[in-house]
């Protein structure tokens, strides 16, 4: 057990996931949790505080206070970020956004998604100096990331028992994914909620999926990394639908991963000139073209969701309207899936779900992480039968018309 605890782990790792952990608390406390500095002007009486903070006897969140925890946070998170004092930093920022969350959870609602997180708050800083890159490896690291992993799967594995326990084995059959859709959805909601006995599954399945959660554990090399792949999908689901996003614990969830490879700043100053790419319309060099069937009603209203919802730099186009001869494509390639081509090449770099990640890499960081983990193979070779049964039953979708399910001809010559 103590050589599975300790198992050491590069250096470089913890000081990636401090980085971004500290950095991840600025924009928590910008964007993600804003709304708890409003805390400060709610009447006392409805503070109800948290077991902890009754326990280290915690005054109320005043105006004040609030203001301050939030000020000391936005200065010493940076700083802890640098890598500059990691214990005396680490646990400053530690203590100071465990305050934040008690103001945050003591009136009524405790988010879980912040477990994990504030536990890897609370054991980077044991590891002290760290620099990014580092492949020497470290007993100490270990410890902390495995701490930091478990904390993850208990998050899951607890989230299960708790459905049960309170909801009982009707949760699994019940409406709660209805309900959810109905106060929070989106239009990919409405889309499966159109699918039969899908939301049933899904609650099925994401019981499943929480208590078997531990089984990551038995994992190791590719394997896993295709493991949590899964497990930041099974996120993108549920901000795809309901809009909630778990954004502190997929940040949590970097334990598991080798961000000692990811050098940002390395990268960046490696990289080589940009060639001499056309510009687009708006200005930014397309990184290249996806071409869908814009016959398909089904089709293009997923087009005009990623146009509304999904920046990039790209050209999407339907192959009917391309030069198909000067894209390297071919009428049945278009037919069969959507493609993707990228700037400056002659034929089709990837298919159905592997043209999808290409396109969500050329967006905003959300979205061009979506994208990598779209690109994993094995989570590639899930999405594939996925996208199958999406393309063979387009027609049977909201906005899909019978149109959708047959191959046409072009209407003329002109018509490409």
């Amino acid at each position: 057990m103590s050589r599975w605890l300790f198992e050491a782990v590069p250096l470089g790792r913890v000081a990636a996931l401090r980085t971004v952990a500290y950095l991840f608390i600025v924009f928590d406390l910008l964007v993600y949790s804003s709304w708890v500095r409003a805390r400060g002007e709610v009447p006392a009486e409805l503070y109800q505080p948290l077991a902890v903070a009754r326990f280290l006897h915690l005054p109320p969140p005043a105006g004040l206070l609030v203001d301050l925890v939030w000020w000391a946070l936005l200065l010493l998170a940076p700083l802890a970020a640098t890598g500059r004092l990691p214990r005396l930093l680490g646990w400053a920022v530690f203590a100071l956004y465990l305050e934040w969350l008690i103001i945050a959870m003591s009136y009524g609602k405790v988010d879980h998604d912040r477990f994990a997180f504030l536990v890897a708050l609370a054991v980077l800083p044991t590891v002290g100096a760290a620099r990014h890159g580092d492949r020497c490896r470290s007993e100490a690291a270990g410890w902390a990331l495995r701490v930091v992993q478990i904390a993850v799967v208990c998050t899951y594995f607890l989230s299960a028992y708790a459905k049960i326990r309170f909801g009982g084995w009707g949760w699994l059959t019940g409406s709660v994914l209805a309900r959810a859709f109905l106060r929070r959805g989106s239009e990919f909601a409405d889309l499966l909620a159109a699918v039969p006995y899908a939301l049933i599954a899904a609650q099925i399945g994401i019981v499943v999926f929480e208590a078997a959660s531990p089984l990551v554990f038995l994992t190791r090399g590719r394997l896993r990394y295709a493991v949590i792949g899964f497990f930041y999908s099974f996120h993108l689901m549920s901000f795809a639908t309901i809009s909630i996003s778990f954004a502190p614990h997929l940040v949590a969830m970097g334990a598991f991963l080798p961000l000692e490879r990811v050098r940002p700043l390395l990268w960046a100053r490696r990289a080589p000139a940009p060639d001499n790419v056309p510009m687009s319309g708006d200005g930014q060099r397309p990184r290249g073209t996806f071409v869908y069937d814009g016959d398909c009603a089904f089709c293009t209203m997923c087009v005009r969701f990623i146009e509304r919802r999904v920046p990039h730099r790209a050209e999407v186009v339907p192959w009917q309207w391309s030069d198909l001869g000067v894209l390297g494509l071919t009428r049945e390639q278009a037919l069969a899936a959507v493609q993707w081509v990228p700037a400056g090449a002659v034929g089709s770099a990837g298919a159905g779900p592997v043209a999808i990640a290409a396109l969500l890499r050329t967006s905003n960081p959300f979205w061009r992480a979506v994208g990598a983990v779209l690109a994993l193979p094995p989570v590639t070779a899930l999405a594939w039968p996925v996208y199958r049964w999406i393309a063979d039953n387009r027609h049977r979708l909201p906005g899909g018309t019978a149109a959708c399910a047959v191959p046409r001809e072009p209407a003329g010559p002109d018509h490409r």
